[in-house]
């Protein structure tokens, strides 16, 4: 899986239970409340753990380094 230009680490790779699931998801919370903290303008939401897909699960450092790319990306509209 690559987005924004870096390799991912797969939710095969994190090998996923219910509990590591929630565990993943409570630090993803987090990582989204201090990254909104950080860039206020980005309001950026989390989906609820019950509607979180296998497929968006990865690695915390990589979760963070995600939602700071999309904190931080922007769109250049010219006239």
């Amino acid at each position: 899986m690559t987005i924004f230009g870096g390799k991912l680490t797969s939710a095969e790779e994190l090998g996923l239970t219910q509990e590591k699931k929630e565990e993943l998801y409570e630090q993803y919370v987090k990582i989204v409340e201090e990254e909104n903290l950080q860039y206020p303008n980005s309001e950026i939401s989390i989906d609820s753990l019950a509607t979180f897909k296998d497929e968006y699960f990865m690695a915390p450092e990589d979760y963070k380094e995600f939602v700071i790319d999309l904190a931080t990306f922007s769109v250049l509209v010219e006239p």
